[in-house]
């Protein structure tokens, strides 16, 4: 086994013990993996498996313990055939995953599309609510320069009102 598989197997092996509060040495996790017999496929299995997607954590192993404990493990599992569950493949998963970041992949565009169209309304909105300002302001001039007119109009013809 190549040294850097050997290191990595060994590393992972570490940190998933450790974090389930047990404490082997690093010559011993490296002792398991060097096994003549096992080491490699140890290493392999180590490394394929030992990930947070595999692993429970501290919590959820307390939940689960006190779960089976009270015999609460037993009255579920009881209430479906798990024969009935098909096992879910490598194959299976990387189908899903992909899907899933093909999908994640639309939503993203979507969500880009929805952004460019929410800035063209927003671009239209404020054009619209300036064009009704603008046509507001000429009409007040107009009827100002109406008024001012009258003003003039009736001054001129009648000199004498005030």
């Amino acid at each position: 086994m190549d040294p850097a598989t050997r290191d990595h197997a060994g590393a992972q092996l570490l940190r998933a013990a450790r974090s389930h509060a047990l404490r082997p040495t690093r010559d011993d996790v490296l002792r398991a993996v060097d096994d003549a017999d096992h080491g490699l496929a140890f290493a392999e299995w180590a490394t394929r498996y030992l990930d947070s997607d595999n692993l429970l954590t501290p919590d959820e192993l307390a939940i689960y313990t006190a779960l089976d404990r009270s015999g609460e493990v037993d009255r579920l599992a009881g209430l479906h055939d798990l024969a009935e569950v098909q096992a879910v493949g490598d194959g299976d998963l990387r189908v899903a995953i992909d899907e899933l970041r093909q999908s994640t992949d639309r939503i993203s565009h979507q969500t880009e599309t929805l952004r460019q169209q929410e800035d063209a309304l927003s671009r239209l909105v404020n054009k619209q609510s300036e064009s009704e300002a603008r046509r507001r302001e000429l009409s007040l001039a107009r009827q100002q320069k109406i008024d001012q007119e009258c003003k003039q109009l009736t001054i001129e013809v009648n000199p004498n009102l005030p």
